[in-house]
């Protein structure tokens, strides 16, 4: 074979370029679940803040489909014909960019959902990863957050 008269005498073959590793795991969680760290003040803030997130979102579907009823109604009263209607293509552009956001919400309340249901049951806070608590940080930035700083990292989120 031409590369093995090319390499050098005591060359690395290039089969132990090619290790193979074990693909990694995530950590499993630990059998008895860690009860969240938070003291009672942060308990207390994190939840306030979880049930006004979900008021906000509420209010910003409520917006979103009275202004999606609103479309609809324009799109009735013009014609059907949005290929020859100069303003079909508008109406249409904001029909998509006021469902996308209205989609967007409704994701987002159903993990607001989620995350007050683990506030009530008392493991809000608590890592479904690993187990170990969620720093208070980053509970404020993303309330609804079900995985620590490492496990998000490992996960790619």
């Amino acid at each position: 074979m031409l590369c093995d008269t090319i390499r050098p005498t005591g060359a690395v073959p290039p089969a132990a370029f090619h290790r193979t590793r074990d693909p990694p795991t995530a950590p499993t969680p630990q059998s008895a679940p860690i009860v969240s760290s938070m003291d009672d003040a942060h308990r207390a803030e994190l939840g306030e803040l979880l049930r006004e997130r979900r008021a906000s979102v509420e209010e910003t579907l409520v917006v979103l489909t009275s202004d999606l009823e609103a479309l609809a109604a324009a799109r009735t009263d013009s014609t059907a014909d949005d290929e020859h209607d100069p303003e079909g293509v508008t109406l249409s552009g904001e029909w998509s960019r006021l469902e996308g956001l209205r989609v967007q919400q409704e994701r987002e309340r159903t993990a607001l959902d989620a995350a007050i249901a683990r506030w009530d049951a008392g493991d809000y806070g608590v890592c479904k990863s690993c187990g170990r608590p969620i720093p208070v940080g980053r509970l404020r930035v993303r309330p609804m957050a079900t995985l620590c700083v490492s496990c998000a990292e490992r996960a790619g989120v």
